[in-house]
Order: C-alpha cells, then structure tokens, then sequence
C-alpha cells in the first residue's frame, strides 16, 4: 500500500471509524451478502425539501469506505472481506447509478436517523457491483435512495485492471442479486451543445488530488443553472448555445432528481482546465446529458433526469 494511500486511511478511520455514530449493524451472508446499518442521518443543507446531490453522493460514499476497514464483530471479520482484498490493490469506481425516491424530497418524512442496507449485487472475473440503499426510520417498503456501483479492480502500481483473487471469486459469485454488470452506456456528445468551462479548484478533489467523483456531477448543475440564468436575462434564440437546453426552468428543476448515471472514463487534477459540456433531447425534456472533456479527451459522462 502506498504511503499516500496508507495517509488517507489513516484519516478515514481517525475521523469516521472512530466518532461516526453507526449503530444497529448485521449480515446475513443468504440469499445475498447484505449488511444492515444505522446512521445519524442527512447533513443540514438537505433539511430545505431540495436535498444537495452532492451530500446524498458523499453519505453513500462514505458508508462504504466505513465497511471497507471496520470489523463487524469480535474476530475481526470484514464484510466481503475488503480489508484483505485491498492490500494489493484499488477499487476503482468506473459507473454508478443512483435512483431517488420523491420520499427524499418530502420535507414531512423523517430523515434523522436514516438505515442503510448494503449488498453485493454481482462479482465479475476483475469487477464487482454492490448496491446501498437508504430508508427513513419510518418506511421500510421503500427507499429515500439507492446506489449502484462497479468497481474494478486495479493493481497499485500499474493502475491497470487486476483479476480478482480466484478465493474471493469462488466465495462470493453467486451471492448478489444480478445477473450481469451495471450498463451505464456511452452517450454521443452532438455538436450543438451549452458549453460551461471550469478549471479543477483544490476543494474539487480528493486525497490523492484527483478530482471528486462528486464534483462532476457539481459542475453539470453549476452548467445547467449557468444555461437558465443566461436564458432569464436574455431568452435564448436561434444558435445560442442555452438553446440546446430548451427543458430549463427552475420549476422544473425544483421537482427534484429521479435519476443519475455516472460513468468515469480518465481522471483529472487540479488546477487541469475542463469543458463541460450539456445538453438536452427533443423527447426528453426532463432528462440532462453530459460530457465532462480536456482537450477533446472524455473524462466523465452523466445523465441527470428530474421527476416530471
């Protein structure tokens, strides 16, 4: 394990491990390997019916880096044995899918504390996907929000993908609750689109200083409301570039996001310069596409549709 990477472990446990209140844990191992959990709940800027897609991204990133390295009892156990399989290598995120619930956005429901349930959904030759989940304390048959994600695995050194152990793959194929991979397909940037450039800034990245996954899906919004604020002062006609986003208003982004798929295709650094690029189809009018570009070369792809 890398000294860099050795640091930002030792800050996860410092900081989560140790004083995050999770509390009600369990695994059952059949039909699936699930784990059950509880923690307090949303951060406060999502207390205003119109909760940050930024927090939501980071609650379920953070509750699974917690399972990464915390030992679910007595003998040490780790759920889907993490803490073995990430000695020799990375996981790297490259698609997910989040899916909300109107429940997220109805400021009457309970949302402090919140359960979660995290699962594996499938294990592949050199990937896996799992599955979070959270509930308000009050509902139980449907979920304020779900995440999928596939990971990789990558070897340390050379950051290529790496077959998982052949023991793991024998434990735990089988054991989730699909049948095949996470599609996140491509999406064909056309040539008539609302561009928004930015440039990486320092909070925009982690602890290796590679951009946030939760950053890109910043940018799209700053993009998106960049587009209604032009259209607001000056309606867009003809060739204008926020005409391509003829589904902008703010009653319409007011309702909230449904859906959001996410693939990561290369990284990028501070201070790198970025284009994003957004746009809209005719049939489609709540539905947001994007592609996230340095000098032409794809980084990252996202779909970002809101409730009608």
């Amino acid at each position: 394990m890398s000294t860099g990477r050795t640091h930002l472990w030792a800050l996860w446990k410092r900081l989560y491990l140790q004083h995050w209140a999770v509390t009600n844990i369990s695994v059952t191992d059949t039909p699936q390997c699930c784990l059950r959990f509880t923690i307090p709940g949303l951060s406060t800027d999502c207390f205003d019916g119109n909760p940050n897609i930024d927090s939501i991204m980071k609650i379920s990133g953070i509750s699974r880096v917690y399972f990464f390295d915390q030992p679910l009892d007595d003998s040490g156990k780790r759920f889907l044995d993490f803490n073995v399989i990430l000695k020799d290598r990375l996981l790297f995120m490259v698609s997910t899918h989040f899916r909300m619930s109107k429940l997220l956005y109805n400021p009457d429901i309970p949302k402090w504390p919140i359960n979660g349930q995290y699962s594996l959904s499938n294990v592949g030759n050199s990937s896996l996907i799992d599955q979070i989940s959270f509930y308000s304390p009050d509902i139980t048959s449907e979920p304020l929000w779900t995440q999928r994600c596939q990971l990789v695995s990558v070897n340390n050194d050379t950051r290529l993908p790496s077959a998982l152990p052949d023991w793991f793959q024998d434990k735990y194929k089988g054991k989730g609750g699909m049948d095949k991979g996470l599609a996140v397909m491509p999406i064909q940037r056309p040539l008539n689109t609302y561009s928004y450039p930015i440039t990486v800034q320092w909070l925009d990245t982690d602890g290796f200083r590679h951009t946030n996954f939760s950053s890109y899906v910043n940018w799209v919004l700053n993009a998106i409301y960049s587009s209604l604020s032009k259209q607001e002062l000056e309606p867009a006609q003809g060739s204008s570039s926020s005409a391509f986003l003829p589904g902008v208003t703010r009653a319409a982004l007011s309702r909230g996001v449904k859906d959001l798929k996410i693939r990561y295709i290369s990284e990028s650094l501070e201070n790198q310069n970025l284009n994003v690029y957004v746009w809209q189809e005719e049939s489609q009018t709540n539905t947001f596409f994007a592609s996230v570009e340095r000098e032409n070369l794809q980084v990252c792809q996202l779909q970002l549709e809101y409730f009608d």
